[in-house]
Protein backbone atom coordinates (compact mmCIF):
# COMPACT_ATOMS: atom_id res chain seq x y z
CA UNK A 1 0.00 0.00 0.00
CA UNK A 2 1.20 3.50 -0.73
CA UNK A 3 0.04 4.71 2.67
CA UNK A 4 0.78 1.68 4.85
CA UNK A 5 -0.64 1.17 8.33
CA UNK A 6 1.64 -1.77 9.14
CA UNK A 7 4.93 -3.21 7.97
CA UNK A 8 4.73 -6.45 9.95
CA UNK A 9 2.24 -8.21 7.66
CA UNK A 10 0.93 -8.29 4.11
CA UNK A 11 -2.44 -6.54 4.21
CA UNK A 12 -5.30 -9.04 4.16
CA UNK A 13 -7.22 -6.70 1.83
CA UNK A 14 -4.45 -7.38 -0.70
CA UNK A 15 -4.69 -11.14 -0.15
CA UNK A 16 -2.32 -11.54 2.80
CA UNK A 17 0.88 -13.56 2.63
CA UNK A 18 -0.88 -16.61 1.17
CA UNK A 19 -2.40 -14.58 -1.64
CA UNK A 20 0.92 -12.94 -2.42
CA UNK A 21 2.68 -16.33 -2.52
CA UNK A 22 0.06 -17.64 -4.96
CA UNK A 23 0.36 -14.51 -7.10
CA UNK A 24 4.15 -14.88 -7.27
CA UNK A 25 3.90 -18.57 -8.20
CA UNK A 26 1.37 -17.89 -10.95
CA UNK A 27 3.28 -14.84 -12.22
CA UNK A 28 6.51 -16.85 -12.43
CA UNK A 29 4.68 -19.61 -14.33
CA UNK A 30 3.54 -16.97 -16.83
CA UNK A 31 6.96 -15.31 -17.03
CA UNK A 32 5.79 -12.12 -15.33
CA UNK A 33 7.61 -10.38 -12.49
CA UNK A 34 5.80 -9.17 -9.39
CA UNK A 35 7.18 -5.78 -8.35
CA UNK A 36 6.66 -4.59 -4.78
CA UNK A 37 6.42 -0.80 -4.54
CA UNK A 38 7.81 -0.29 -1.03
CA UNK A 39 7.09 3.02 0.66
CA UNK A 40 9.64 3.71 3.37
CA UNK A 41 9.24 7.44 3.91
CA UNK A 42 5.76 7.63 5.37
CA UNK A 43 2.70 5.83 6.64
CA UNK A 44 -1.01 6.48 6.30
CA UNK A 45 -2.34 9.82 7.55
CA UNK A 46 -3.94 10.11 10.97
CA UNK A 47 -5.09 13.71 10.46
CA UNK A 48 -5.63 16.21 7.67
CA UNK A 49 -3.21 18.97 6.80
CA UNK A 50 -5.69 21.48 8.22
CA UNK A 51 -5.74 19.61 11.54
CA UNK A 52 -1.92 19.54 11.72
CA UNK A 53 -1.79 23.27 10.93
CA UNK A 54 -4.42 24.06 13.58
CA UNK A 55 -2.58 21.88 16.11
CA UNK A 56 0.50 24.09 15.87
CA UNK A 57 -1.50 26.74 17.72
CA UNK A 58 -3.63 24.38 19.84
CA UNK A 59 -1.66 22.27 22.38
CA UNK A 60 -4.66 20.06 23.20
CA UNK A 61 -5.23 19.21 19.54
CA UNK A 62 -1.50 18.60 19.08
CA UNK A 63 -1.54 16.17 22.00
CA UNK A 64 -4.57 14.41 20.47
CA UNK A 65 -2.86 14.11 17.07
CA UNK A 66 0.30 12.77 18.71
CA UNK A 67 -1.85 10.21 20.54
CA UNK A 68 -3.50 9.21 17.23
CA UNK A 69 -0.09 8.84 15.60
CA UNK A 70 1.30 6.84 18.50
CA UNK A 71 -1.68 4.50 18.79
CA UNK A 72 -2.41 4.02 15.05
CA UNK A 73 0.90 2.26 14.39
CA UNK A 74 1.46 0.57 17.77
CA UNK A 75 3.01 -1.72 18.75
CA UNK A 76 5.30 -1.79 15.70
CA UNK A 77 6.08 1.94 15.73
CA UNK A 78 5.67 4.68 18.31
CA UNK A 79 5.59 8.47 18.37
CA UNK A 80 9.40 8.59 18.46
CA UNK A 81 9.50 6.89 15.04
CA UNK A 82 7.89 9.84 13.26
CA UNK A 83 9.45 13.07 12.04
CA UNK A 84 8.20 15.72 14.43
CA UNK A 85 7.46 18.53 14.75
CA UNK A 86 5.10 18.64 11.80
CA UNK A 87 6.09 21.11 9.08
CA UNK A 88 3.95 22.55 6.31
CA UNK A 89 4.93 21.58 2.74
CA UNK A 90 6.30 25.09 2.02
CA UNK A 91 9.07 24.83 4.64
CA UNK A 92 12.59 23.69 3.79
CA UNK A 93 15.46 22.19 5.76
CA UNK A 94 18.90 23.78 6.13
CA UNK A 95 20.05 22.20 2.82
CA UNK A 96 17.29 23.96 0.89
CA UNK A 97 15.44 20.68 0.36
CA UNK A 98 11.81 20.10 1.31
CA UNK A 99 11.66 18.82 4.89
CA UNK A 100 7.95 18.28 5.19
CA UNK A 101 5.19 15.76 5.50
CA UNK A 102 4.11 15.31 1.86
CA UNK A 103 0.85 17.11 1.18
CA UNK A 104 0.91 18.01 4.88
CA UNK A 105 -0.96 14.94 6.08
CA UNK A 106 0.98 11.71 5.56
CA UNK A 107 2.73 10.44 8.66
CA UNK A 108 6.40 10.99 7.84
CA UNK A 109 8.80 8.45 9.32
CA UNK A 110 12.03 9.31 11.10
CA UNK A 111 15.30 7.39 10.75
CA UNK A 112 15.17 5.20 13.85
CA UNK A 113 16.33 1.67 14.54
CA UNK A 114 12.72 0.55 15.00
CA UNK A 115 11.77 1.98 11.57
CA UNK A 116 14.76 0.25 9.94
CA UNK A 117 13.81 -3.04 11.62
CA UNK A 118 10.22 -2.68 10.41
CA UNK A 119 11.43 -2.13 6.84
CA UNK A 120 13.90 -5.04 7.00
CA UNK A 121 11.15 -7.29 8.29
CA UNK A 122 8.79 -6.17 5.53
CA UNK A 123 11.36 -6.83 2.79
CA UNK A 124 12.15 -10.24 4.30
CA UNK A 125 8.44 -11.10 4.34
CA UNK A 126 8.06 -10.03 0.69
CA UNK A 127 11.07 -12.14 -0.31
CA UNK A 128 9.64 -15.15 1.56
CA UNK A 129 6.42 -14.76 -0.45
CA UNK A 130 8.36 -14.86 -3.73
CA UNK A 131 8.69 -11.19 -4.65
CA UNK A 132 12.00 -10.64 -6.45
CA UNK A 133 11.63 -7.12 -7.85
CA UNK A 134 11.34 -3.95 -5.78
CA UNK A 135 10.73 -0.25 -6.27
CA UNK A 136 11.84 1.64 -3.18
CA UNK A 137 10.43 5.07 -2.42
Amino acid sequence: RYQPMRFDCIDHILGGEGGLRQLCIEAERLGVAVVADCVFGHCAPVASRAQWEQAQEDPELLEELHFRLDSAFAPELSLEDFSLPWKAPAEHDHFGEPDTWPHGEWSRLACTERVFEAHRGHLTRLLACGVRRFRLS
